[in-house]
């Protein structure tokens, strides 16, 4: 049949930022778009797409076959600058539930995978989603959508810098603080939030089958994040959301949805932009996704969450267990304080007690080292790292130190660098990544390192200058013969800094050296010059 009409909604829009192939050629290369939940085909291009007034908004023009249901139109704006027609003045929109799911959706990244989840706020401190790729008491690094220009941003591009989004606060650290396999849930808390964002409401009644729902996630296969989708329920019953051999059966919506199992965690709301689901990470055809039913998502809270009354005996008990962990917290801090310095056993029943107590780990820790026990103390160190909640980047850390200190520095580069996922403008963390890219011979990633550094903080290139010297003075013992080397270092470490630099005073310092630098006769001169830089400027640290 022709002229068949096609509806859906619109799930993201945006720019292309590497347009589409067609026959060979690129096209529409940073393209103004919309991305429609529209089922069309190769051949469908061309078409008009309408908004519910019947105004045109953009033309068919490509899809993503790798994510479900994602056609991709050029926008209204570009086929005005193709017309040469002025754009019309905006009319302010009335926010609907694609805005109520930007403000409340965030995007996780844990820290020992790959896996990329959406989440979504409950409440000021705590972030509901999938436990896909989550360890318990694992840190994770959390993006929040951005809004600029009165407009949300999309663009996927937007958020693959850690350390920019950070600065515009849009980036915070997270603790998983409760996991649920069998519901396929998982509690994250954070401090805080950014002011443009605001938590959804639970779903006061469970949704019935054929009721409308929308929800937020980050799939592959596409250049955006934040896709709305929209669908209903097809069906509620028990089934397994967990894999295993004998998994636990509970309460479930199966949901009539573009879905991907590969980036879960996205809310469920029903046309209230209340809260009945969160999405799970079961395989399933591309338009069919699962849910936890509200009534589990009620009891996952009730037990995860201590701060509150419990409502059921399973989350009385874990009540009683958070007592416990907080008795041993005090038996750890007395122990590891020296009342008994001689003593594993009593540190080990202080970690029975809780095995979250960082002061009896470390002491437990500290007692291996003291004694030599250099393999037990590496294991308590794993140990630390998967199991103690809220101080995973310091245990990492020192981790890191150990690896440097036995030269392993891939596995230190990796250890720093799942800090600097939670934590991008970390300074120690920053320090020493240098210190291990440059060892590995990753020079221009050693140099971004020190861009970052820069811009973490209002003195960080004076402080950093002595790392720096340190630095050229180790490649000028190793390498005697090769000054070029510890010149080109100083020369790429203090360009990073000088386009990182806030401070136009330091900016024009910057730019004067590397031009004297660019003029010495030899490299021996170049280095002399570019340290006699760094060694003033490392004396002024108090600027």
């Amino acid at each position: 049949t022709l002229f068949n009409t096609t509806t859906g909604p619109v799930r993201q829009t945006g720019r292309l930022a590497n347009g589409y192939t067609w026959r060979g050629k690129t096209l529409a290369a940073n393209a103004d778009a919309i991305v429609g939940q529209l089922p069309i085909e190769e051949g469908d291009s061309g078409g008009p797409v309408f908004n519910a007034k019947g105004e045109v908004v953009g033309v068919a023009s490509a899809l993503r076959r790798q994510t479900p249901s994602a056609a991709v139109a050029i926008s209204a704006k570009e086929i005005r600058k193709f017309l040469k027609v002025a754009e019309p003045r905006p009319q302010p929109a009335k926010p609907g539930i694609g805005d109520t799911l930007m403000r409340s959706t965030v995007w996780i990244r844990p820290t020992a995978t790959d896996v990329h989840l959406a989440g979504v706020l409950i409440d000021n401190r705590f972030i509901l989603t999938s436990h896909r790729g989550l360890g318990d008491a694992e840190q994770v690094g959390i993006a929040f959508p951005l809004f600029e220009n009165d407009k949300w941003i999309g663009e996927i591009g937007a958020y693959r810098d850690f350390f920019a989004l950070h600065m515009k606060d849009a980036w915070r650290s997270g603790t998983v603080v409760a996991r649920d396999p069998s519901r396929d849930l998982a509690l994250i808390r954070v401090a805080s939030i950014p002011n443009w964002m605001r938590p959804v409401k639970m779903a006061v009644q469970s949704p019935a089958v054929g009721d409308a729902i929308h929800t937020m996630s980050h799939p592959g296969g596409i250049e955006f994040a934040w896709l709305h989708a929209a669908g209903s329920i097809r069906q509620r019953g028990k089934l397994a959301l967990a894999e295993g051999e004998k998994p636990i059966r509970v309460l479930a919506n199966v949901l009539q949805i573009p879905s991907q199992a590969g980036s879960p965690g996205g809310p469920i709301l029903n046309d209230k932009s209340e809260l009945v689901g969160i999405l799970a990470a079961r395989e399933s055809h591309q338009y069919t996704g699962y849910a936890a039913a509200r009534e589990e998502l009620d009891h996952f809270l009730d037990v995860a969450r201590n701060d509150r009354p419990a409502k059921s005996v399973e989350a009385l008990l874990a009540r009683i267990a958070a007592m416990r962990d907080h008795i041993g917290e005090l038996f750890g801090t007395v122990l590891a304080k020296g009342a008994f310095p001689e003593s594993e056993l009593a540190l080990r029943f202080a970690l029975f007690l809780d095995p979250q107590s960082f002061p009896a780990r470390y002491g437990l820790y500290e007692l291996y080292l003291k004694n030599n026990l250099n393999e037990d103390a590496a294991a308590e160190l794993d140990r630390a790292i998967v199991q103690v909640r809220d101080s995973q980047p310091t245990w990492l850390l020192i981790r890191a130190e150990q690896h440097m200190v036995r030269k392993n520095w891939q596995a230190a580069r990796g250890d720093l660098q799942r800090i600097r996922d939670v934590y991008p403008d970390d300074w120690p963390t920053l320090r020493k990544l240098i210190r291990v890219l440059l060892e590995l011979n990753k020079d221009d990633e050693a140099a971004s390192a020190v861009g970052d550094a820069v811009r973490s903080t209002c003195d960080g290139f004076a402080t950093l200058a002595a790392d720096l010297l340190e630095q050229a003075d180790h490649m000028a013992k190793k390498f005697p013969a090769t000054p070029s080397l510890p010149a080109n270092w100083l020369k790429r470490a203090i360009g990073a800094a000088q386009k990182s630099a806030t401070d136009p005073k330091r900016k024009a310092e910057c730019e004067v050296v590397l031009k004297a630098a660019e003029g010495a006769k030899s490299d021996a001169e170049r280095l002399a010059i570019l340290r006699e830089f760094l060694t003033k400027l490392s004396s002024k640290t108090g600027e």
